[in-house]
């Protein structure tokens, strides 16, 4: 029994089914009839409703609508859409009605009947269509070559084969149209005919190479038995292009057994048709080949033992990664092939594999292997880096603090804490950098850890931390900051008022003017570089502060950093505010340029804003004694129009 709310839903589902078939029904009891269709293509309507009639036709339309479609065939405008309805129609009348036409149209719609006569597949037509292979028209001749390739039948074939070939243009089309014949015959069940067709296009030498490579690929699929044979013997040939179209052939076709058969004969190959067959094992994909492709990487020539190396990319396992690792280490050629394999790896388990390694490896090649895992974005790139850090030798723990920076976050926080007072320089460096870079990464988790640590931490370790919190930004950041400016130890002082220099977020500038104020202040340079750059980034309060650091200019060169940053705001407000410093002798060809940038940006302004830029340009081509300025100003004058 159902429930209340199941039947409820059977009910709801019930109804939404009927309403479904009867909107169905409603759209099937209105639709046009066939004869209101052939009246319409027949009338005098627009375009849209005759296209619409045609297209209904193609789907209803029977031997009923077939007159009045093949009096269209000769129509320059509505051949093309005849065509279209006629193409699918089951009734043999289409097909008559096309056959006719063939007598009694010429030109472009005549191409186009013999290319629909080819999509029916309209085998009675064979004869006419060959006799059009002379026409004198290309594209009616190519057309019929194309046409008679679709039917494909022996007889097309045998049409074809016997078409005049002197015209290299038709030549190539009744080539195209023997290979496609070849194809159909193969689909039609008629392996032998087809056989047959694409071993005489291969072994005419006289064929395009586009032809005889079709053939070639049609022959591997329409004689699978012999197939690892043929491709074989091009890949031990000395054409290139066959041999590497034969390695695609080898990832392309099936067959039990065949890789089998590929790879007992892989060392017989010369090295060219090796390294092919390696190429098109690896596509295949089949893991019977990985044995010799194990067996390739003790090759004597050094390109085979690389493509084996890539080979291994797909058809590798995970006990293949000690091996790897190895050669990656060896310091030989191949050691960076191996590594790009191992980055590559598809097998199950080659994550785990690594992480073993770096258990019992050391030195250069744990690092090596935990930034492999890094590079891969395997899940246990963290804890195989905590691991490493806890009990690595010094490379080992320097790399596994750099993995924790790229991919850690704050699970990995205090292990890079400790790592600070590592008794090993490089590790103490990467696990400071490490620890940085997690706070950049993710600013709002790291703060609170930054700040705990700040707690009973030495001035050493203060020093660090107050670097990591300028990559955190913010208020909360900016205050344990803000505290050790010039505190007793110089050391933490100092490092204090570099991360003020260098906070990211607007919350610093106020602490910055100070500094502003005094022209004589040591940081007064430094400090002006860092409220305009935070200017630049503080949106609808950049004016107001750049106006605040122009007052409190104390050098040129002061100046010239303000100039710049009002360039660089693109506004109204601040061609306004550079348009006085074009008579300060001091930087009037910087606040020439600055007005040139900042003019630029006004090509796609409103009008009215666009007569200000105008402005400015001028008074710059009036004031500047600079040539170079003037004509800078000109061309830019020229371009805002």
């Amino acid at each position: 029994m159902f429930s209340t709310t199941q039947s409820r839903i059977c009910a709801v589902l019930a109804g939404l089914l009927l309403a479904g078939f009867a909107c169905g029904f409603a759209a099937a009891q209105n639709a046009p009839s066939e004869a209101d269709l052939v009246a319409v293509i027949q009338g005098d309507a627009d375009w849209p409703a005759k296209y619409d009639a045609f297209r209904a036709l193609r789907q209803v339309g029977t031997a009923a609508s077939v007159p009045a479609l093949a009096a269209l065939l000769d129509d320059p405008k509505l051949s093309q859409m005849a065509r279209y309805a006629l193409e699918p129609m089951p009734c043999p009348e289409a097909g008559e009605a096309l056959c006719a036409a063939l007598n009694t149209v010429t030109g472009p719609e005549l191409a186009g009947i013999a290319t629909s006569l080819g999509v029916r597949r309209h085998r009675l037509a064979t004869a006419q269509l060959t006799a059009l292979l002379e026409n004198d028209d290309p594209s009616v001749a190519k057309a019929a070559a194309g046409a008679l390739g679709r039917i494909g039948t022996v007889d097309a074939v045998r049409m074809l084969n016997s078409a005049d070939r002197s015209d290299p243009a038709l030549a190539m089309a009744v080539d195209e149209g023997i290979l496609a014949a070849a194809e159909q015959l193969a689909a039609d069940g008629d392996a032998q005919a087809a056989v047959r067709v694409f071993n005489a296009l291969l072994e005419d030498g006289t064929r395009a190479e586009a032809v005889r490579l079709g053939a070639f690929r049609g022959l591997a699929h329409a004689a699978p038995d012999t197939c690892p044979q043929s491709l074989l013997r091009a890949m031990a040939g000395d054409d290139a292009v066959f041999r590497d179209f034969a390695a695609q052939l080898v990832a392309e076709t099936a067959g039990d057994g065949n890789t089998v058969a590929y790879v007992t004969q892989m060392e017989r190959l010369p090295a060219e048709g090796q390294v092919a067959l390696l190429r098109g094992l690896a596509t295949r994909g089949d893991l019977d080949a990985r044995p010799a492709v194990l067996a390739s990487l003790r090759s004597e020539d050094a390109v085979v033992s690389a493509a084996a190396l890539k080979a291994l990319e797909s058809l590798g396992t995970a006990e293949d990664v000690p091996l790897l690792a190895r050669i990656m280490g060896s310091g030989e050629a191949s050691a960076d092939a191996a590594r790009a394999t191992l980055v590559a790896l598809e097998a199950d388990g080659a994550d785990a594999a690594l992480a073993d390694l770096t258990a019992s490896a050391g030195g250069a090649r744990n690092a090596a292997l935990l930034e492999l895992l890094v590079v891969r974005g395997a899940a246990n790139a963290v804890p195989t880096a905590l691991a490493r850090l806890a009990d690595g030798d010094g490379p080992t723990r320097a790399a596994a603090a750099r993995a924790l920076g790229t991919v850690g976050g704050v699970d990995g926080a205090p292990a890079l804490i400790g790592a600070m007072d590592d008794g090993d320089e490089s590790v103490r460096d990467a696990a400071t950098k490490g620890f940085s870079a997690v706070c950049a990464r993710e600013p709002e988790a790291m703060l609170p850890v930054v700040l705990a640590a700040l707690e009973n931490a030495d001035v050493e370790r203060q020093v660090t931390l107050l670097g990591a919190l300028r990559r955190i930004g913010g208020p909360a950041a900016l205050a344990p900051v803000l505290a050790r400016l010039g505190a007793d130890n110089v050391q933490l002082s100092d490092a204090a008022q570099d991360a003020l220099l260098a906070w990211p977020t607007p919350d610093a500038a106020p602490h910055l003017l100070p500094h502003l104020e005094q022209a004589d202040a040591p940081l007064h340079a430094a400090a002006l570089r860092s409220y305009v750059r935070l200017a630049q980034e503080a949106g609808g309060q950049a004016g107001a502060m750049l106006k605040q650091a122009g007052a409190l200019c104390a050098t040129r060169e002061d100046k010239w950093v303000v100039l710049s940053a009002w360039g660089k705001q693109g506004t109204v407000e601040a061609l306004d505010a550079l348009r006085p410093y074009l008579d300060d002798e001091d930087v009037h060809n910087e606040a020439a340029a600055a007005i040139i940038t900042a003019a630029a940006e006004f090509r796609r302004r409103p009008g009215a804003e666009k007569a200000q830029a105008r402005e400015a340009l001028r008074l710059v081509m009036e004031k500047s004694q600079n040539a170079s300025i003037r004509d800078r100003a000109q061309r830019t004058l020229e371009r805002i129009g």
